[in-house]
């Protein structure tokens, strides 16, 4: 018998023995092209600049967007939590916030964000026995389980390169639930431009 030429390509012998082993090798070599090509961010990082460096869909990154909104929600009420007196931590740190941006500016503010994360470090949440740094961290947690199921396990293993430790903190969405009611706050006490009426 004649030998067949060669094309060139690998046998079907060659290869049938090592199915598996492609496929492991694909998932390897997939995780390492994601964690090579994202990464660590420093500082905060704004949604529609950490869905393009995961490569998001519209319908994963609008997905993204109302977890991280819901979360960031939860949060806020954790910090307006009343107290028997009808007081809460996020009303006094705005009370606090407001007249250090004025005297201050951007000192005064990181002056008083550092006082309240010691408080709530330390502080329980009212009813509770346990401090919201605790129920904070228990919400991240949740969106960080969230985001597993949501992402897929090779885009997770991308956020993951990104060393995001606290993604509510970290990733930036238009709107900010915290931050709104903040800047509030400040329109009341005329520290902050009201917002532009229609046809300004």
């Amino acid at each position: 018998l004649r030998e067949a030429p060669s094309t060139g390509l690998p046998s079907v012998s060659s290869i049938s023995g090592k199915e598996q082993l492609s496929k492991e090798e694909l998932k390897r070599l997939v995780k390492e092209a994601v964690s090579e090509r994202v990464e660590p961010v420093l500082g905060k990082i704004a949604l529609d600049d950490f869905s393009i460096r995961l490569n998001l869909s519209a319908a994963e990154k609008d997905s993204l967007e109302h977890l991280l909104r819901s979360k960031k929600e939860s949060v806020k009420n954790l910090l307006l939590t009343p107290r028997a007196d009808g007081s809460n931590l996020l009303d006094d740190m705005a009370n606090e916030l407001i007249p250090a941006l004025q005297t201050e500016g951007e000192e005064g503010a990181r002056r008083v964000f550092i006082k309240f994360f010691g408080r709530i470090m330390k502080e329980n949440v009212p009813g509770m026995e346990k401090t919201y740094f605790e129920e904070a961290q228990r919400i991240k947690e949740e969106t960080k389980n969230e985001m597993r199921r949501l992402l897929g396990a090779e885009k997770y293993n991308g956020y993951l390169a990104m060393q995001i430790e606290d993604p509510l903190d970290k990733i930036k969405i238009p709107d900010d639930p915290i931050e709104l009611y903040l800047f509030k706050k400040m329109q009341e006490k005329g520290v902050a431009p009201p917002p532009p009426q229609p046809g300004q």
